[in-house]
């Protein structure tokens, strides 16, 4: 993506809780190796989320005829249990 306007971005992620709303794309980075958009958020100002959680994604590799993408891949179990482990570890208190 070039510098000027960068358009916007849908969140697609399953678990995000902004999912299916679009946000202006204001910037884009790599953090740890990911493609970021910073994006122009509402009442908190700006936020930034990984370009895989939005529409402007690679096309998913098993997508086929126009098909609804499968909810429950891998990378998204993946992403889930980080997310459930994380709020568990906070719950309790430990540090992994």
């Amino acid at each position: 993506m070039g510098n000027g306007d960068l358009g916007w971005a849908r969140i697609t992620h399953p678990f995000h809780p902004l999912r299916e709303q679009r946000f202006r794309v204001l910037k884009t980075r790599k953090v740890a190796g990911q493609d970021t958009l910073i994006l122009q958020g509402t009442q908190s100002g700006t936020f930034a989320v990984a370009r895989e959680w939005t529409d402007l994604a690679d096309p998913f590799p098993y997508y086929q005829n126009g098909g609804p993408l499968p909810i429950l891949s891998f990378q998204c179990l993946r992403e889930l249990m980080e997310m459930v482990n994380h709020i568990a570890d906070r719950a309790t208190g430990v540090d992994r």
